[in-house]
């Protein structure tokens, strides 16, 4: 859904073959069964870029309608936000304090996607900023598999294991989940404050590929 699914949908749309429609509509479904808010924007976003670069404005304006559209059905769906008393409750500490959420806040899927957006990313990184602060260890590389095997030790999946941390509740109840955050937090994890120079510089690698490839 998320690498051949916008191709194909661009390709379809770009030959105005038939094929647009069911891969539409399959794409749709997907993004729906799946309730992750990011997906709609991952399958329409690159089929509005084109449509931009055409000027098929009509066009460009329903497929943002589209994607808003399924947006905020998962949001509402979803969101756990609109249904708990409030957000708070739900957040270990270190991040209660003094968290107050008005009742239109707590029953507005807008809000819910910006607490989602903005709010959410930065606590999950102060999690992971707070568990490997205080234990003052690293992953040592284990926390990326093709070093673990290199090295010889077992992988740490360190989104699992934080999540199995903070909330222990939910696991005992057979909830396992995840907190994944910024890709240079797993960097920050397996290596310290060195992590950040060494995420920099695979990003920086990653680019150089990708124009390589593309340029």
């Amino acid at each position: 859904l998320k690498a051949l699914g916008p191709a194909l949908l661009i390709i379809a749309y770009y030959y105005r073959a038939s094929l647009f429609w069911i891969i539409l509509a399959a794409g749709t479904l997907y993004c729906l069964a799946l309730f992750a808010r990011i997906l709609p924007i991952m399958f329409l976003l690159p089929l509005m870029s084109l449509q931009f670069t055409q000027r098929q404005w009509l066009h460009l304006v329903m497929t943002f309608a589209l994607m808003s559209s399924l947006v905020v059905i998962i949001t509402v769906v979803a969101s756990v936000t609109l249904r708990a008393p409030s957000p708070a409750e739900a957040l270990p500490a270190p991040f209660v304090k003094d968290w107050q959420v008005s009742d239109w806040q707590r029953n507005s899927a807008l809000y819910a996607l910006y607490e989602r957006a903005v709010i959410v990313p930065g606590q999950v990184m102060q999690q992971w900023f707070s568990y490997y602060q205080q234990d003052g260890s690293t992953e040592n590389g284990c926390a990326y598999r093709p070093v673990a095997k290199v090295v010889g030790c077992n992988y740490v999946h360190v989104p699992t294991k934080l999540y199995a941390i903070y909330y222990p509740e939910n696991v005992k109840q057979g909830m396992h989940g995840s907190l994944n955050a910024a890709a240079f937090m797993t960097d920050f994890a397996n290596f310290g404050w060195a992590g950040f120079a060494i995420s920099a510089i695979l990003c920086g690698l990653l680019f150089s590929i990708s124009y390589l490839i593309y340029g």
